[in-house]
């Protein structure tokens, strides 16, 4: 069933290189329905609602992103990846209060790479320049921003914990 799912739309390419892309952004898309899975299920047993609707969306759209391979409709298959990709982190992080935290927008900036053929400018423009749009706005209205679910309270607490708990196991060692 995976490899039918990732292979969907394929046949239509029309030369091997753009069977190969298709079966890459099927594999993406999948990955992110995986993804989404799980953080649904973690928002789920957190009690975040706001979160679960907004993966329930996710996993919507990136499903919506495997049926556009097999209708050939390629492109508005990639763009809609790239998009509810750069998306979903944006939201992940504003629902959890990272606003300060851009880093995974580094990694989605890599995945028109993966995606793209250099011919497709205009979606490697897109797909590049959207996470460091965001990442930009996420900085500059980062303080905002407020902490909206009580995750981003128990994920600071069990953070400083981390840190105090290693600052503490470095001060035994000067010690002895």
């Amino acid at each position: 069933m995976i490899v039918r799912l990732v292979g969907a739309g394929s046949e239509r390419a029309t030369d091997s290189r753009a069977a190969h892309r298709i079966r890459v952004n099927n594999g993406c898309a999948l990955v992110c329905v995986v993804l989404n899975l799980v953080f649904t299920s973690f928002a789920i047993i957190t009690g975040v609602w706001l979160m679960v609707a907004k993966q329930l969306l996710m996993l919507a759209v990136f499903a919506t992103a495997l049926t556009l391979n097999p209708q050939g409709r390629f492109a508005a298959s990639k763009l809609l990846l790239l998009v509810a990709v750069n998306l979903s982190v944006v939201g992940s992080f504003v629902a959890l209060g990272m606003q300060h935290e851009v880093s995974m927008l580094y990694a989605v900036a890599c995945l028109p790479l993966l995606m793209c053929e250099l011919r497709e400018r205009k979606l490697l423009i897109i797909g590049t320049v959207l996470p460091a749009v965001f990442a930009l706005l996420m900085v500059a209205a980062s303080e905002r921003f407020v902490p909206t679910t009580p995750v981003a309270g128990v994920f600071r607490a069990s953070l400083e914990v981390g840190l105090v708990q290693d600052a503490s196991a470095h001060a035994d060692v000067r010690s002895v």
